[in-house]
């Protein structure tokens, strides 16, 4: 996989005859991978019978980052590294963009709904403001750890394995791991 996709990268941006579709090709099963790694990791989460929907947010979510991929320069990628962590942005913006404008609906609509404390509805646990939050607290620690929120980035919203990141950033599996533990430990103090 790793050769196919740098190659076509390479052919791509060298205009080689029918580099394009090759690309498109290539893109599109990555993406379509991801979904299913995905699609297996929700239903051991949530259980074969809720799965429906699930695996209609994840084809909409790859056909979208396919779109926002081909509508974006590309002109930088030069490895399969560059276009992975290209996806896991597009992967995290595009749910970030979603989060927000569901959390902008909700906030609309519940602006007069008072609880019986007088008090507006208490929205700590919503999802989307959670995602809102994981994203802004992401961007914070790349100021900090660039490595780490890229690694962070990689697995959860570019769905590799621990390996394949280690693999991406030349570090060792080890340090990989080591990476995801302290982001994750990073991200747990900033977020409570």
């Amino acid at each position: 996989m790793s050769h196919d996709f740098t190659q076509a990268i390479i052919e791509w941006q060298a205009g080689a005859p029918n580099a394009q579709e090759k690309f498109q090709l290539v893109i599109y099963d990555h993406l379509r991978q991801l979904a299913s790694k995905q699609k297996q990791k929700m239903a051991k989460k949530h259980g074969e019978h809720n799965l429906e929907d699930n695996i209609n947010a994840t084809t909409a979510l790859v056909h979208e980052v396919f779109i926002k991929i081909q509508q974006g320069s590309t002109e930088y990628l030069s490895n399969r590294r560059d276009f992975a962590l290209l996806v896991s942005k597009s992967v995290h913006n595009i749910l970030v963009d979603h989060a927000r404008k569901s959390a902008s609906q909700k906030r609309d609509a519940d602006i007069t709904n008072i609880d019986s404390k007088n008090s507006l509805i208490d929205e700590s646990h919503d999802p989307d403001n959670k995602l809102l939050d994981l994203s802004a607290a992401i961007e914070a620690m790349e100021v900090s750890f660039p490595r780490q929120a890229q690694t962070m980035q990689l697995k959860y919203f570019g769905g590799l394995l621990v390996k394949e990141i280690a693999d991406l950033l030349n570090i060792s599996v080890s340090s990989a791991e080591k990476d995801i533990a302290f982001a994750k430990s990073w991200l747990k103090m900033r977020l409570s």
